[in-house]
């Protein structure tokens, strides 16, 4: 037991000192890419260490769908254009603070979300 206690203290550790690398927005450059490409290098961390998680790593796969949109001139009608649909349901979202009813923040990154609750 103790050999698994000593590796989840150095993956929490490692994960400190990736957040103190990320925390301090004013020294990253402000372009978003490098954003993106430092906050994607904490993942595999955050995946690793179950005390910092809150519940488990959910795979959810975003499906298509059809949007009917207007087009410009009235003759023209209606159309209808694809478009990626992502929908999160479960107890889980209870147990990680989010409540029924309660708005969110949706931060959109290169290739991630970050959801937060609404202040």
């Amino acid at each position: 037991m103790k050999a698994k206690n000593k590796d989840n203290a150095v993956r929490v550790n490692y994960l400190k000192d990736h957040v103190n690398e990320i925390i301090p927005i004013e020294t990253v450059p402000s372009h978003a890419l490098v954003v993106s490409e430092r906050l994607h290098g904490i993942v595999p961390t955050l995946k690793n260490v179950p005390s910092v998680l809150q519940g488990r790593v959910h795979s959810i796969k975003i499906v298509e769908q059809y949007r009917e949109g207007r087009v410009r001139y009235f003759f023209e009608g209606r159309s209808l254009s694809r478009v990626p649909k992502l929908v999160l349901t479960g107890k889980w979202l209870q147990a990680a603070g989010f409540q029924s009813n309660a708005r969110v923040e949706i931060i959109p990154l290169h290739k991630m979300l970050i959801i937060v609750p609404e202040e």
